[in-house]
C-alpha cells in the first residue's frame, strides 16, 4: 500500500511540474508581442543576472528559515541539505494558480521522509506569519518614507497594530 501511495504521489508531483511549466509557457505565449519588442543589451543582461542572483539568494534564505523553523520545533535532527532541496524543488508549485502547492509539496516530501505532519504544518504556519510580519513591516516603512496617507486610518494606528502583530 505504501509503495502505491508513493508512486501516486510521485506521479502527482510530476503532473504538478508539468502543469506549472505549461502555465508559465501560456503566460509567455500571451505576452509574446511585448517580449518580442524587448531589445536585449548588456544593461538588460546585467539587470537580469543581478535580479536572478537576488531571487536565488532570497530562496536560499527562505529555505534556511524553514530549516531553522523545523529544527526549532522538532525533537529530531533535521538535515539542512534536505530542507534546501525540498524547498527548492517545491517552489515551482507557487506558479500553479492558487499559490498553495509549494506548501502541499513540502508536506508530501516531509511525510515521505518520516517527519511529523503536525511539525511541518506548524512550521508552515510560522513561516506564513513571519512572512506576513516582515512584508507588513517593509510596507509600513515604505508608507512612512513616502508619507502616503492611508485612507480611513492614521499611520500611528497602522503602526501600533503592526507592532502588536509582530509582538505576538
Amino acid at each position: 500500500m505504501r509503495r502505491i501511495t508513493t508512486l501516486v504521489l510521485s506521479w502527482f508531483g510530476r503532473g504538478l511540474v508539468v502543469v506549472s511549466v505549461c502555465f508559465i509557457a501560456y503566460i509567455f505565449w500571451e505576452q509574446r508581442q511585448e517580449i518580442a519588442g524587448i531589445e536585449i543589451d548588456t544593461t538588460l543582461v546585467l539587470v537580469i543576472a543581478i535580479t536572478a542572483f537576488s531571487y536565488g539568494l532570497a530562496g536560499f534564505l527562505l529555505s534556511s528559515s524553514w530549516y531553522l523553523l523545523l529544527s526549532g520545533l522538532s525533537d529530531e535532527p533535521v538535515s539542512g541539505g534536505w530542507c534546501h532541496g525540498v524547498y527548492g524543488r517545491t517552489q515551482i508549485g507557487k506558479y500553479i494558480p492558487g499559490n498553495i502547492f509549494h506548501f502541499a509539496g513540502r508536506q508530501v516530501h516531509a511525510k515521505q521522509a518520516g517527519l511529523s505532519q503536525l511539525l511541518v504544518l506548524g512550521s508552515t504556519v510560522y513561516e506564513m506569519l513571519l512572512l506576513l510580519a516582515s512584508s507588513s513591516s517593509l510596507a509600513f516603512i515604505g508608507l512612512l518614507l513616502t508619507r502616503v496617507q492611508v485612507q480611513g486610518a492614521s499611520l500611528y494606528f497602522v503602526g501600533t497594530v503592526l507592532i502588536l502583530i509582530i509582538a505576538t
